[in-house]
Protein backbone atom coordinates (compact mmCIF):
# COMPACT_ATOMS: atom_id res chain seq x y z
CA UNK A 1 0.00 0.00 0.00
CA UNK A 2 1.20 3.52 -0.76
CA UNK A 3 1.52 6.11 2.11
CA UNK A 4 -1.52 8.12 1.20
CA UNK A 5 -3.32 5.06 1.29
CA UNK A 6 -2.13 4.15 4.62
CA UNK A 7 -2.61 7.31 5.88
CA UNK A 8 -6.22 7.37 4.72
CA UNK A 9 -7.33 3.84 6.13
CA UNK A 10 -5.99 5.10 9.25
CA UNK A 11 -8.21 7.63 9.30
CA UNK A 12 -11.63 6.46 8.65
CA UNK A 13 -10.23 3.56 11.00
CA UNK A 14 -9.74 5.96 13.90
CA UNK A 15 -13.37 8.33 12.82
CA UNK A 16 -15.28 4.99 13.00
CA UNK A 17 -13.80 3.80 16.15
CA UNK A 18 -15.08 7.35 17.81
CA UNK A 19 -17.88 8.45 15.34
CA UNK A 20 -20.37 6.57 17.68
CA UNK A 21 -19.77 6.13 21.50
CA UNK A 22 -18.82 7.84 24.41
CA UNK A 23 -15.00 8.92 24.79
CA UNK A 24 -12.84 6.04 25.96
CA UNK A 25 -11.08 5.42 28.52
CA UNK A 26 -11.00 6.02 32.17
CA UNK A 27 -10.67 8.89 34.47
CA UNK A 28 -9.88 9.76 37.97
CA UNK A 29 -9.52 12.80 39.48
CA UNK A 30 -8.96 13.99 43.33
CA UNK A 31 -9.05 16.92 45.34
CA UNK A 32 -9.00 16.57 48.59
CA UNK A 33 -11.34 13.76 49.90
CA UNK A 34 -13.60 14.79 46.56
CA UNK A 35 -13.06 12.39 43.55
CA UNK A 36 -14.58 12.29 40.50
CA UNK A 37 -14.10 8.91 38.68
CA UNK A 38 -15.20 7.93 35.09
CA UNK A 39 -14.87 4.68 32.43
CA UNK A 40 -15.90 4.66 29.28
CA UNK A 41 -15.55 2.09 25.89
CA UNK A 42 -18.29 0.56 23.41
CA UNK A 43 -19.06 -2.32 21.39
CA UNK A 44 -18.33 -0.05 18.36
CA UNK A 45 -14.33 0.80 19.82
CA UNK A 46 -13.49 -2.79 20.69
CA UNK A 47 -14.31 -4.18 17.23
CA UNK A 48 -12.67 -1.40 15.42
CA UNK A 49 -9.65 -1.68 17.58
CA UNK A 50 -8.97 -4.95 16.73
CA UNK A 51 -9.49 -3.95 13.04
CA UNK A 52 -6.95 -0.77 13.64
CA UNK A 53 -4.39 -3.87 15.42
CA UNK A 54 -4.47 -6.25 12.71
CA UNK A 55 -4.02 -3.07 9.89
CA UNK A 56 -1.03 -1.97 11.77
CA UNK A 57 0.35 -5.29 11.62
CA UNK A 58 -0.59 -6.95 8.34
CA UNK A 59 -0.92 -4.37 6.46
CA UNK A 60 1.83 -4.30 2.59
CA UNK A 61 4.48 -1.80 3.22
CA UNK A 62 5.81 -1.21 -0.78
CA UNK A 63 9.44 -2.37 -0.97
CA UNK A 64 11.89 0.71 0.84
CA UNK A 65 15.31 1.62 0.25
CA UNK A 66 17.63 4.30 1.79
CA UNK A 67 16.97 7.62 -0.26
CA UNK A 68 19.74 10.68 -0.67
CA UNK A 69 18.34 13.59 0.82
CA UNK A 70 18.32 15.83 3.61
CA UNK A 71 18.38 14.01 7.09
CA UNK A 72 15.11 13.34 8.90
CA UNK A 73 13.87 16.52 10.32
CA UNK A 74 12.61 16.99 14.09
CA UNK A 75 9.27 17.67 12.81
CA UNK A 76 8.76 14.28 10.50
CA UNK A 77 10.24 12.84 13.44
CA UNK A 78 7.81 13.84 16.38
CA UNK A 79 5.40 13.74 13.91
CA UNK A 80 5.84 9.64 12.96
CA UNK A 81 5.78 9.74 17.26
CA UNK A 82 2.66 11.49 17.23
CA UNK A 83 0.54 9.44 14.76
CA UNK A 84 2.46 5.93 16.16
CA UNK A 85 1.00 6.49 19.77
CA UNK A 86 -2.76 7.61 18.79
CA UNK A 87 -2.60 4.15 16.36
CA UNK A 88 -1.54 2.04 20.41
CA UNK A 89 -3.63 4.04 22.28
CA UNK A 90 -6.43 3.89 20.10
CA UNK A 91 -6.04 0.09 19.82
CA UNK A 92 -5.90 -0.92 23.14
CA UNK A 93 -7.59 1.81 25.90
CA UNK A 94 -10.86 0.35 24.50
CA UNK A 95 -9.56 -3.11 25.91
CA UNK A 96 -8.16 -1.88 28.86
CA UNK A 97 -10.74 -0.15 29.92
CA UNK A 98 -12.94 -3.35 29.90
CA UNK A 99 -11.79 -4.54 33.34
CA UNK A 100 -12.78 -1.30 34.71
CA UNK A 101 -16.50 -1.43 33.49
CA UNK A 102 -16.48 -5.06 34.85
CA UNK A 103 -15.43 -3.84 38.01
CA UNK A 104 -18.00 -1.77 38.28
CA UNK A 105 -20.61 -4.18 36.90
CA UNK A 106 -19.59 -6.09 39.77
CA UNK A 107 -19.96 -3.32 42.32
CA UNK A 108 -23.32 -2.22 41.05
CA UNK A 109 -24.77 -5.65 39.63
CA UNK A 110 -25.52 -3.75 36.07
CA UNK A 111 -22.95 -3.85 32.92
CA UNK A 112 -22.49 -0.24 31.47
CA UNK A 113 -20.78 0.92 28.87
CA UNK A 114 -20.07 3.79 29.88
CA UNK A 115 -20.49 5.14 33.73
CA UNK A 116 -19.46 8.74 35.95
CA UNK A 117 -19.28 8.90 39.74
CA UNK A 118 -18.24 11.68 42.54
CA UNK A 119 -16.52 9.15 44.70
CA UNK A 120 -14.45 6.29 44.93
CA UNK A 121 -14.45 2.86 44.97
CA UNK A 122 -11.23 0.97 46.24
CA UNK A 123 -11.24 -1.24 43.26
CA UNK A 124 -10.36 1.88 40.69
CA UNK A 125 -6.42 1.73 41.74
CA UNK A 126 -6.31 -1.84 41.77
CA UNK A 127 -8.35 -2.29 38.52
CA UNK A 128 -6.62 1.09 36.82
CA UNK A 129 -3.08 -0.16 37.56
CA UNK A 130 -2.94 -3.12 35.59
CA UNK A 131 -4.90 -1.19 32.43
CA UNK A 132 -1.85 1.74 32.37
CA UNK A 133 1.01 -1.08 32.89
CA UNK A 134 -0.40 -2.96 29.91
CA UNK A 135 -0.82 0.29 27.88
CA UNK A 136 3.30 0.99 28.49
CA UNK A 137 4.41 -2.77 27.52
CA UNK A 138 2.06 -2.32 24.26
CA UNK A 139 3.61 1.04 23.88
CA UNK A 140 7.13 -0.13 24.27
CA UNK A 141 6.02 -3.89 22.21
CA UNK A 142 5.10 -1.79 19.23
CA UNK A 143 8.12 0.39 19.04
CA UNK A 144 10.81 -2.44 19.60
CA UNK A 145 9.63 -4.91 17.57
CA UNK A 146 9.26 -3.35 14.15
CA UNK A 147 12.99 -2.29 13.81
CA UNK A 148 14.17 -5.60 14.98
CA UNK A 149 12.05 -7.31 12.49
CA UNK A 150 13.14 -4.78 9.71
CA UNK A 151 9.60 -2.89 9.41
CA UNK A 152 8.92 0.54 9.68
CA UNK A 153 5.95 1.58 12.22
CA UNK A 154 2.62 3.11 10.88
CA UNK A 155 3.92 6.71 11.73
CA UNK A 156 7.60 5.76 9.75
CA UNK A 157 6.08 4.60 6.54
CA UNK A 158 3.65 7.70 6.45
CA UNK A 159 6.67 10.02 7.20
CA UNK A 160 9.10 7.80 5.39
CA UNK A 161 11.77 7.20 7.18
CA UNK A 162 12.82 4.12 9.29
CA UNK A 163 15.43 3.44 12.45
CA UNK A 164 17.74 0.50 11.88
CA UNK A 165 21.04 -0.36 12.96
CA UNK A 166 24.48 1.71 12.49
CA UNK A 167 26.76 0.09 10.30
CA UNK A 168 29.96 -0.68 10.86
CA UNK A 169 30.36 0.69 14.20
CA UNK A 170 31.51 -3.23 15.85
CA UNK A 171 27.83 -3.45 17.78
CA UNK A 172 24.77 -4.82 17.27
CA UNK A 173 21.85 -2.14 17.78
CA UNK A 174 20.14 -1.44 21.27
CA UNK A 175 16.96 -1.10 19.82
CA UNK A 176 15.00 -1.89 23.20
CA UNK A 177 17.61 0.49 25.18
CA UNK A 178 16.41 2.97 22.19
CA UNK A 179 12.54 2.73 23.48
CA UNK A 180 13.45 3.21 26.80
CA UNK A 181 15.82 6.26 26.09
CA UNK A 182 13.29 7.83 23.59
CA UNK A 183 10.51 7.78 26.68
CA UNK A 184 12.67 10.00 28.35
CA UNK A 185 14.35 11.50 26.04
CA UNK A 186 10.84 12.85 24.98
CA UNK A 187 9.86 13.75 28.10
CA UNK A 188 13.01 16.07 28.36
CA UNK A 189 11.81 17.67 24.89
CA UNK A 190 13.28 20.93 25.44
CA UNK A 191 16.71 19.65 25.65
CA UNK A 192 16.36 16.87 23.09
CA UNK A 193 15.58 19.56 20.53
CA UNK A 194 18.02 22.13 21.40
CA UNK A 195 20.75 18.78 20.79
CA UNK A 196 19.08 17.90 18.15
CA UNK A 197 19.48 20.94 16.32
CA UNK A 198 22.98 21.43 17.35
CA UNK A 199 23.89 18.40 15.58
CA UNK A 200 24.34 17.99 11.37
CA UNK A 201 22.57 15.00 11.32
CA UNK A 202 19.69 15.98 13.31
CA UNK A 203 20.44 13.02 15.49
CA UNK A 204 19.05 12.46 18.50
CA UNK A 205 21.10 11.90 21.70
CA UNK A 206 19.47 8.20 22.48
CA UNK A 207 20.58 6.90 18.69
CA UNK A 208 23.80 8.08 19.20
CA UNK A 209 23.97 6.04 22.53
CA UNK A 210 22.35 3.02 21.45
CA UNK A 211 23.64 2.40 17.75
CA UNK A 212 20.76 3.19 16.01
CA UNK A 213 19.81 5.64 13.37
CA UNK A 214 16.89 7.23 11.03
CA UNK A 215 17.12 6.62 8.14
CA UNK A 216 15.27 8.13 4.82
CA UNK A 217 13.88 5.90 2.60
CA UNK A 218 11.24 5.88 -0.77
Amino acid sequence: MSRTWVFWALVAIIVAMFATGPKQGFNSTCINDHCYVSAAASPLALVMSIVLTAFAAFYRQAPQTSAYGPPVSIVEGFSAFFIDFFVVMAAIVPIGTLPLLFAEANATGNFRWAFERDFARPTDAVMALPSALTIFAFLYAYFYVHPVIGRQTVGQYIMGFRVEGVPGIGKKPAFGLNVLLGYIGLCLWPVSVYLALNRKDKAFWWNLRTGTQIVRVG
